[in-house]
């Protein structure tokens, strides 16, 4: 299932930040996702496609949004996985983000 793969894919990438300053805010807003994921797996929610693609694309850019920039550049990989999951979403959910070279939206 769609939402299954796209939790599994957020888990991966939550392992990859490093958050060694222990912001709040990212914390809190991995967690909202986790929980949002986990809920819709469970069964308790039920997204069409396109709208679960595009909600945990908000997020998952709000996420990167909130990840230190010295984090991102010393992580490629970081990076590549944060890219490659907004392109599924894109594509998933028919809207494309606007971002510069570093990740960061306009």
């Amino acid at each position: 299932m769609l939402n299954e793969e796209i939790l599994c894919d957020c888990e991966e990438f939550f392992d990859l930040i490093v958050n060694e300053l222990g912001d709040l805010k990212l914390d809190l807003a991995t967690d909202k996702l986790r929980t949002f994921l986990e809920r819709d797996v469970d069964g308790w929610t039920q997204h069409p496609q396109e709208v679960l693609a595009r909600a945990v694309q908000c997020r998952i850019m709000e996420i990167w949004s909130l990840i230190p920039r010295a984090e991102k550049k010393a992580d490629p990989d970081l990076k590549e996985y944060y890219d490659n999951i907004v392109n599924r979403l894109e594509e998933l959910s028919g809207y494309e983000t606007d971002e510069t070279d570093d990740g960061e939206e306009e």
